[in-house]
């Protein structure tokens, strides 16, 4: 019998930023990066602002993030310039230069260097791009994904997000327990609460269609020999 727990990944990962804990770089002779970490709260954003600072101190060749405080205030306002002109030239986004920048501020200000212009910096951004995809899918073109799709695991997630409209970011920390009837008469849908036990926490709903594309996925792995639990991933990916 194979235990749930043993499906240790959820199926949609976001592995655009690995995430490196503290624990796995080198911190030692490096109290900035133990004073960077100390001002963020969120492991997603920790990810993020440490790639974004790893970029920026290998830009320099530099070895440690200690030697980014190195230099002075007017020395460090033109490197981190010349850093954005050298990620417009390259077509960078406004969104990647901006959070580019955003490290780099808490960086520095977690590290009692004031009196950078970030207005100055702030006003080299690119202009901001439309976003393309902003049309969503029409049903006619959900429906030929689902009548094409013969994965038990697609159906179930692409029914899944076309009745809740959650984004797929919202399926790594997606549990059974999260996916309940609500105490009204719901004629078939269940409820799904988003983000739990966060401050990002709200509730949505599937429809029937959904909630059968589901049980079918989940009463799939219960053939395979999974034990399903209320603390079970409710997508995840195959045991390695």
């Amino acid at each position: 019998m194979v235990e749930s727990v043993s499906f240790s990944k959820p199926l949609v990962k976001n592995s655009k930023v690995p995430y490196k804990s503290m624990s796995t770089l080198n911190v030692f002779g490096n109290n900035s990066l133990m004073l960077f970490h100390s001002g963020l709260h969120n492991e997603k954003t920790q990810s993020c602002y440490d790639n974004y600072l790893r970029y920026f101190k290998d830009f320099f060749l530099l070895k440690t993030y200690d030697n980014l405080l190195e230099y002075d205030v007017k020395t460090i306002q033109k490197m981190i310039q010349d850093y954005v002109m050298y990620q417009r030239s390259k077509g960078q986004s406004h969104g990647s230069i901006s959070g580019n920048l955003s490290a780099l501020k808490l960086f520095y200000e977690m590290n009692d260097v004031l009196g950078l212009n970030w207005l100055k910096l702030r006003k080299m951004l690119p202009e901001k791009r439309k976003k393309m995809g902003k049309t969503p899918y029409t049903t006619k073109q959900i429906d030929t994904l689902l009548k094409t799709s013969k994965n038990l695991t697609y159906r179930a997630l692409i029914n899944f997000m076309a009745s809740s409209g959650v984004r797929v970011g919202a399926f790594e920390e997606f549990k059974i327990k999260d996916i309940f009837t609500p105490d009204f008469d719901s004629q078939g849908c269940k409820a799904v609460l988003v983000y739990a036990d966060t401050i990002y926490e709200y509730h949505t709903f599937i429809h029937q269609e959904a909630v059968e594309a589901l049980d079918e996925y989940l009463d799939h792995r219960r053939i395979q020999g999974e034990v399903i639990t209320p603390d079970s991933w409710l997508f995840c990916s195959p045991k390695r």
